[in-house]
């Protein structure tokens, strides 16, 4: 009995003393209102949870943001966290025509709103027009800008907080469309490099999901389903289970 009790006691001695503050930064797979779609901090809150972890959330992710929109939101909210999750590329790995000529998702406004959907149709008509050779084209975020914006995210998280733990995931890759996987590929291997640069953990996304058929993993091509995320959700507790910031977290 005391044995168990000992047990006990150790398990309850090693959790935090209050909420762990969680803030999520990434792209739709990180924030939606689609309740039918999974998300990472859905799925993490509710993995710690099962552990006994409280989670205090702040979710700074957006539908179609990059990572300005990310840096942005982060740098303009003044939150801190015992523990962050990052993840871009969906979006800023897109290939497009005019790729300088952007408009930001966040702070967003009805002008640019109108700005958006105006850009847009141009670079459609753009695209069917005899002129599509003639244009330049890439990533809407360049590579180098995305190395620098994540490394930034990373290096605010930590300004804040000196002991946050910080968790980048790569995107799940998307059936029947090789070409994009494979700028997909190009921009979670960026992910890994940041992370492996700022010795944070790198959670591979691929991996967590190999077990799901690749039409499983996404409801639509986009955005992940709730086995998906729940996959690499549970692969990130198990991580942050080992990593606490119990000293952090009695402040």
């Amino acid at each position: 009995m005391d044995r168990q009790q000992n047990n006990s006691d150790t398990r309850a001695a090693a959790l935090p003393s209050r909420a762990l503050r969680f803030v999520a930064l990434g792209d739709c797979n990180t924030h939606t209102g689609d309740p039918r779609q999974g998300t990472i901090p859905r799925g993490l809150v509710r993995a710690l949870g099962l552990q006994g972890i409280a989670t205090d959330l702040s979710n700074l992710g957006g539908g179609m943001e990059t990572c300005r929109e990310g840096l942005s939101r982060l740098e303009n909210t003044p939150v801190t966290a015992d523990i962050a999750t990052i993840n871009y590329g969906l979006v800023d790995a897109w290939s497009t025509c005019v790729p300088g000529l952007y408009v930001p998702y966040y702070p967003d406004s009805f002008v640019r709103k109108r700005l958006r959907k105006a850009l847009k149709f141009t670079k459609r008509r753009l695209l069917t027009s005899g002129l599509r050779r003639w244009l330049p084209s890439g990533a809407v975020v360049p590579e180098t800008e995305f190395r620098e914006k994540i490394g930034r995210m990373i290096a605010v998280l930590r300004e804040r907080h000196a002991a946050v733990q910080i968790y980048v995931w790569g995107t799940v890759l998307v059936a029947n469309h090789p070409q994009r996987n494979h700028l997909l590929l190009e921009y979670n291997d960026h992910l890994q490099h940041v992370a492996e640069n700022e010795n944070v953990v790198f959670v591979d996304s691929e991996s967590a999901v190999a077990d799901l058929p690749i039409h499983e993993r996404t409801l639509d091509g986009v955005h992940l389903t709730p086995a998906a995320a729940e996959r690499i959700a549970t692969v990130m507790a198990v991580h942050c289970r080992g990593r606490l910031p119990l000293e952090a977290s009695a402040a």
